[in-house]
Order: C-alpha cells, then sequence, then structure tokens
C-alpha cells in the first residue's frame, strides 16, 4: 500500500506526463478490448444452439476441388436417410415472401425448412407452437407459418393473441402458429418459416441448406468417414451427381467464420502493433522521467534501499498508470463496441449475436492493463534502479549515465519505428486490395443503372407463358417513361446474393469422369445485354423473336469461349447443361459477349432468352434494370409507377443502384482497412512524437556542447546534419527490422488479400517512405533549434 500511495503521488506531482500516458493507454487498451470483443465474438461465437458443437453442416465436394457445393433434393434424401453417424438431417430452401397488407405489398424474406428443423437446431419458439407431423407432410401447402420476433412485434401488434392470426403470404392465407426467439433470423436473414416436403420434381433444381446433428459420442472426422462410406453406396443412384463428388459434414461454427473472421484479426494484430508501439513511447517518457529522478534513486540507495526495492516501486508506478488507463479504456472500449458490429460475418445477426463486453472481455482489458504496465515500466525501471549513488552525486558522473540512458532510449524508439513499420504495411496491403476490388472491371456500365426484383412465384403468374408476357409488359411501360432510355430483365443481377449455375457440356465432347465446368446460368431479355452496356464481340445478341417454340439459342462470354473452343468460331456450337440430364435438347451458340463480373466472381457465363426458359423455376424471380437518359439512374418512383400500371399487386424489393450495391460488397472490408488506417496513422504519430522526445532530449543534454563548438566557430548545417543523420541511423535500423516482420506479416495475411500479392511493392514502399518523411520531420524541430544555441545560453544552462 505504501509503494501504491507513492506512486500516486508522483503521478499528481506530474499531471502533464499522467494525463498524456492515460489517455494514450486508454485509446490503445480500449480499441485492444473492443476488437478482442469482436475476434472472439467471430471465432468463437456462443450460437444459439442447443449443443451447437454438435451441429455440421452437409456439404459435396467435386473430386480435387475445395469448393463446397450445396447438395441437391436427392442428395439431401441419400443422405437424411442413409448416414448412420447422423441423429438428424434436415434442409431448408432460401424463399421470398409477398406479404399482403392494407397498405400494399411488402416483401419478406423466408425459408422453407424440412421436417425437424427447430428440434435439430434445438431451438424452442417463443410463443406458439412448432410445426406438426401432418403440417409437415403437407409441405408448401400447409398454409402454416412460423414468423420472427420482428415481424410478430411490426406486423402482428406484439400479442400473445397473434399466434393463430392469419397472414396472406404469396396471395395464400397462412396461420401463425408460432414465433421464434428475439434476433433470430437464421438462415439468410429469414423472418417466415413455413414446412418443405421435397419432391421429386425438385430434383434438378433446389440445392438446399442441411444442417444435421452429430449421434452423442461421434467425432465430425468419423462423421466424415461415414459420409464418404455412403457417397460410394448411393452415388451411382444419384441423378446429375458428378463422379468422384463426396459428402462432407463441416461444423456448423466453422461454416458461419469461414473466412469472415480475417478481417477482425487483421485489426486485432494491427491494434496489437498499436499497443506495443504505446508501450515503447511511454517507456521512453518513463525512462525520461527516471533520468530526472536519479539523484533521487541515488539518495534512497544511499539510505540502504536495495534495487530490488528501487525497481518494485516503479514497476507499482508503471503498473497503476496501466490500470488507470484501462478503466477509462473501458469507456472507449464500450463505444467502440457497436461500431464493430459491421466487423462480424453477415451470418451472425441473423442469429442476433452482436459484439459486447462481457466478463471475459473485462478480464481481457484488466490483464492487458497489468501486462501493459509492466511491459513499459520493467525498462525504465531496470536503468534507473542501477544509479550508482557516488556516481549520481559526483558532477561529471551525470554525463556517463545520460549516455548510456540516450542509448536506452534511441534502442526503444529504433522499435518503435520497427513496430510501426509492419503496422503501416498491413494497413498499406488491405488499403490496396480493397483499392483493387474496387478498381475492378465489372464487365458493364454500373453508373446511371437502377435495379430491382419482382417475386414472380405466386398466380398468376405460375406459368413461363404469364410470365413472359409480364415482363414484356413492365420492359414496355418502363422504356415508355420519359427518364428511361433502355430497361431488360434477368433472373439474377451480377453480384447479388446467391448464383445460378449450370454444369456446361459442349456438343461432341464428353467430360471426364469427375470433370464439371460451373459457369453462372442467367435468363435474359431481349435488351438486357445491351441495357448493361455488355459488348457484343461475335455473332448477335438475344432478339425478341427469341420466343419459345423457336430455336434454342443462347449467348457465352468471351472466357467460356476460349474455354470450350480455343481458338476456333463459337458461333454455331451447341451446347447442354448436364445437370439437368442426357435428355434436354442442345442450345446453339448465337453470338458472344464480354465477360461479366457475376457472384462469387465467376467469369464464365452462359445466356439464354428467358422467354425460352421462363416455365423454369429459374424464372419465378425477375431482377430489372432501368438506365437513366444520363448518368443519374431513373428514380424508384418511376419504376413504381410502372410496375402499378402493370400490376398494383407486385411489390418491388431490393431496389438499388448498380453502383451501390457493388459498393455495398465491400463495405466491410473498406471500412476495416479506414478503421487500419486510422490505427497506422495513431501509431505513426506515436512514433514522431518517439523521435522527437529522444532528439529534444539529445539537444538538451548536448547544449553545452552545442554552444562550445560554435563558440569555436562550428557551421551550423553541420550539427543539423548530425542531428539529421542520428535520425537517419535510427530510421534506418528500425525500417530494417520492421521490414523483416512486415515480410512475415505479409505471408500471414496473403490467403486474406484477393486483388493484391503479399509482397506489393507499393504498400512496402509507401508505408516506408511515410515511416521516414515522418521520421525525419519529427526530428527537424528540435535538431534547427539546436542550430540557434549561443555560447551564452549554453553557459547558462550549465
Amino acid at each position: 500500500m505504501n509503494d501504491l500511495r507513492y506512486a500516486l503521488r508522483q503521478l499528481r506531482k506530474n499531471p502533464l506526463f499522467t494525463l498524456i500516458a492515460v489517455l494514450t493507454l486508454a485509446l490503445g487498451i480500449g480499441i485492444d478490448t473492443a476488437i478482442f470483443s469482436a475476434a472472439k465474438e467471430t471465432l468463437r461465437p456462443s450460437l444459439p444452439f442447443r449443443e451447437s458443437e454438435r451441429l455440421v453442416r452437409i456439404y459435396q465436394v467435386p473430386e480435387g476441388s475445395s469448393v463446397r457445393v450445396s447438395p441437391r433434393v436427392p442428395a439431401f434424401i441419400a443422405v437424411r436417410d442413409g448416414a448412420e453417424s447422423l441423429e438428424s438431417v434436415v434442409g431448408s430452401r432460401f424463399s421470398n415472401f409477398t406479404l399482403h397488407t392494407p397498405d400494399g405489398p411488402e416483401r419478406l424474406v423466408g425459408n422453407a425448412v424440412t421436417a425437424g428443423w427447430l428440434e435439430t437446431l434445438g431451438v424452442q419458439p417463443a410463443l406458439g407452437r412448432d410445426f406438426t407431423p401432418d403440417e409437415e407432410a403437407a409441405g408448401e401447402g400447409s398454409g402454416v407459418v412460423l414468423v420472427s420476433h420482428q415481424v410478430w412485434r411490426t406486423r402482428l401488434g406484439g400479442s400473445e393473441d397473434a399466434v393463430g392470426s392469419t397472414l396472406r403470404l404469396n396471395g395464400r392465407p397462412h396461420v401463425v402458429v408460432g414465433v421464434l426467439p428475439p434476433g433470430f433470423h437464421f438462415p439468410y436473414d429469414a423472418h417466415l418459416w413455413v414446412p418443405l416436403r421435397p419432391t421429386e420434381a425438385d430434383a434438378g433444381f433446389w440445392a438446399l441448406n442441411i444442417p444435421a446433428r452429430l449421434k452423442p459420442g461421434v467425432s465430425v472426422a468419423a462423421a466424415r468417414a461415414d459420409l464418404a462410406a455412403l457417397t460410394e453406396r448411393v452415388a451411382p443412384t444419384l441423378p446429375g451427381f458428378t463422379p468422384g463428388t463426396t459428402f462432407t459434414a463441416v461444423p456448423i461454427r466453422e461454416v458461419m467464420v469461414e473466412d469472415e473472421g480475417r478481417t477482425v484479426l487483421a485489426l486485432a494484430a494491427a491494434v496489437g502493433f498499436l499497443l506495443l508501439v504505446v508501450c515503447a513511447n511511454l517507456a521512453n517518457l518513463l525512462l525520461a522521467r527516471a533520468l530526472a529522478r536519479e539523484s533521487e534513486f541515488a539518495v534512497r540507495a544511499s539510505l540502504g534501499a536495495s534495487r530490488g526495492r528501487l525497481v518494485r516501486q516503479s514497476l507499482v508506478e508503471s503498473t497503476t498508470l496501466g490500470l488507470i488507463g484501462g478503466a477509462l479504456g473501458l469507456g472507449v472500449a464500450y463505444a467502440a463496441v457497436d461500431f464493430l458490429g459491421f466487423l462480424l460475418p453477415g451470418d451472425f445477426s441473423y442469429l442476433g449475436l452482436g459484439v459486447r463486453l462481457d466478463v471475459i472481455a473485462l478480464v481481457f482489458a484488466a490483464a492487458l492493463s497489468i501486462g501493459t504496465g509492466l511491459l513499459m515500466g520493467i525498462l525504465p525501471a531496470l536503468r534507473g534502479s542501477a544509479t550508482n549513488p557516488a556516481d549520481a552525486m559526483r558532477e561529471g558522473g551525470r554525463s556517463g549515465g545520460s549516455r548510456r540512458r540516450a542509448g536506452v532510449g534511441r534502442g526503444l524508439v529504433v522499435a518503435e519505428l520497427a513496430v510501426t513499420l509492419v503496422l503501416l504495411t498491413g494497413v498499406g496491403l488491405m488499403v490496396r486490395d480493397v483499392q483493387r476490388q474496387q478498381a475492378l472491371d465489372l464487365g458493364y456500365e454500373a453508373q446511371g443503372l437502377l435495379v430491382f426484383s419482382v417475386p414472380l412465384e405466386e398466380a398468376p403468374y405460375e406459368t413461363g407463358e404469364a410470365r413472359m408476357a409480364f415482363a414484356q409488359r413492365l420492359l414496355s411501360e418502363l422504356e415508355s417513361r420519359p427518364d428511361v432510355a433502355t430497361a431488360g430483365a434477368v433472373n439474377l443481377f451480377p453480384r447479388h446474393q446467391g448464383n445460378t449455375l449450370a454444369e456446361v457440356v459442349p456438343e461432341g465432347r464428353e467430360p471426364a469422369p469427375g470433370e464439371r465446368l460451373a459457369v453462372n446460368y442467367r435468363l435474359v431479355s431481349a435488351g438486357y445485354l445491351e441495357s448493361l452496356g455488355v459488348p457484343l464481340l461475335r455473332g448477335r445478341m438475344i432478339a425478341k423473336t427469341d420466343q419459345a417454340g423457336t430455336q434454342l439459342v443462347g449467348l457465352v462470354s468471351a472466357s467460356l469461349a476460349e474455354r470450350l473452343w480455343p481458338g476456333e468460331d463459337p458461333v454455331g456450337k451447341r451446347v447442354r447443361d448436364q445437370r439437368a440430364g442426357q435428355d434436354v435438347p442442345w442450345v446453339t451458340v448465337v453470338g458472344v459477349v464480354g465477360d461479366v463480373r457475376q457472384s462469387d466472381d465467376v467469369l464464365d457465363s452462359w445466356y439464354v432468352p428467358f422467354a425460352q426458359a421462363a416455365d423454369s423455376r429459374f424464372a419465378r424471380q425477375l431482377a430489372v434494370v432501368a438506365r437513366g437518359l444520363s448518368d443519374n439512374p431513373p428514380p424508384v418512383g418511376t419504376v413504381r409507377d410502372a410496375l402499378r400500371a402493370v400490376d398494383p399487386e407486385l411489390p418491388i424489393f431490393s431496389a438499388t443502384t448498380a453502383r451501390a450495391l457493388t459498393a455495398d460488397l465491400l463495405a466491410r472490408e473498406r471500412r476495416g482497412a479506414w478503421l487500419g488506417t486510422a490505427f497506422g496513422a495513431f501509431g505513426l504519430l506515436l512514433a514522431s512524437l518517439g523521435i522527437y522526445g529522444s532528439i529534444s532530449y539529445a539537444v538538451a543534454r548536448r547544449t553545452r556542447e552545442f554552444g562550445l563548438r560554435m563558440a569555436l566557430g562550428s557551421d551550423r548545417r553541420r550539427i543539423l546534419n548530425g542531428l539529421l543523420g542520428e535520425v537517419s541511423r535510427m530510421v534506418l535500423m528500425g525500417g530494417a527490422i520492421g521490414l523483416a516482420g512486415a515480410v512475415i506479416l505479409a505471408r500471414v495475411l496473403g490467403a486474406s488479400l484477393a486483388e493484391v500479392g503479399p509482397f506489393d511493392p507499393v504498400a512496402f514502399g509507401a508505408a516506408l517512405i511515410l515511416l521516414t518523411l515522418a521520421a525525419l520531420g519529427a526530428g527537424l524541430l528540435p535538431a534547427l533549434r539546436a542550430t540557434r544555441i549561443s555560447p551564452l545560453e549554453a553557459l547558462r544552462h550549465e
């Protein structure tokens, strides 16, 4: 207690130092605690599932590939009925619902789920009940629905009497039988759940999200071995099942995190480096204070205080400083956690999870505060306690000790510069990667383009003829508006959530065993590609004459044409989708168009006329594009009026500009890069202050020397060059050490960088140049001050 009281008195005696140190520590520890909370929730989320460690998701993986593919209905049935290691297997299918209200139609995301969905997940309704076996057997025609807690509050008044009420979904009445827990929207940010009974009619179309629960005592490895054996037994009987493909199980936690935690980990590393810079900076300040208190330590040592006693006192003081900074840092962390919610994987919001300060985070903050206090205080404590009383009392002894402490201070600055360079390089790689992704050629002109979606699942659009007639009327209505230049329609707009794929086989070439050429499959109207500004490279575009009953035609992207027919003219060649079986007709290629970056950045694309595939389930949703007469897209009100003129009962959803859509895809990475830039700037500021403090101390220590040298005729420029040379040496040493650390960091970040290499010369060069300029600028001010020292001032100083 005596040491603590003495430490508090010392901190009160130096209010400016204490304020600077505490605020610096509060920022460093607070941000580090908030990032730790985000990383903890990302990598080890508290999933709201019963015994979540037993939950896995079933995928199929093609031979020689690491890509996970969601199984289709026959594969789901085979796993559900044949896997011995799984206690239960369920599936869900993404669905959109049109909710009809007195204020007009509204779009809600939902899921159709198979029998035992909630039981397998281990989730209980907050109100009401789960589906009954009879309702599950009836499937989507059962007329019952589970709703999210949010829908219950906002659409049903939040009353318990809402259970048993009726919602009109997709034109049909559905009875609300239960309300799910608050914040639960799993999967796909869903708000509605209806029963699903998969049938053979779904065999070639629907891919399912398949969670499964392991039997007690069964490991994931054992389940994978069981699924591999099952694959060998059932693969020959599964339609469209590519030889060499294997079923596998992936823990649900791993599925939800996947690569999404990389941004959090990168920022956690950045904050860790930043905290090291903080420690080095404050250690330098404490070292300067230890020098100023050299006489005090000497007196105490001469009175019998041991070196261990002096070290303990100094560490108590630095640890107290760390704890005070940590206490204030909790306020910083509390303010930061809400902002850091954007770093969490999207699936976490479906479960009501978020970044929060819990007991573990508080323990982490306390440990970090103590550790930081000890780390920044240990070197000053050891150096300060090493004072020889005789040397300290002797007039000339001070300079030798000062030189030793100056060397230690320069070493801390070198370490600070090295860590800052590592931090700046990592941030530079993140920023460069985001810049390169933003600058990618999308393959179409996004400026001036408005995109919206319209559902066509319900009556009267259950036939291909009705869907095609609606699409033609809507496009004609849009193009008649004065602020719309062109319009087109597609089943899925580029970069929207999800994808529709086909497995293309060219005529006359049988695929090798296990070969799977997956390409983007798009149903497009005449004028769609023209509206996007996609160039025609050969042949012709889709025309209005390409209707049902005419020759089946299609377009291929340039990359797909080169892959299928290298060096040949693709026009007139024929292809088909091997997943649909051997009986599907061939489609004649009539044109080649430029590559467009679709979902998952797959460039190979195959386009067929919407009119010739309007009766397929891919046509149940229509994405419409409208290009404005200038660089400005048409107003949303214009497309709403056009849709009302065609069918006032249909809702518009996901209305956005193409620019906003592409920007949203990088929102998390961009905000992470900006946050990392802020950390880098803070670290650079601290490193600059370290340089400034070190050179200022050197100037103060050598005031008499500089004055005498100038009195004897020394050139001021030589003094300036000498001090800047000292800065340069520190920068060279710190840069060399930092570059080695940056290379290691770049290797770690390599897998997270989509568009730049881990050793991007621009990122490395910019970090080194920025650090050098900041260091030289920080050292220039005290160096210039040294050149203005007069001999009289030097003598007075002495």
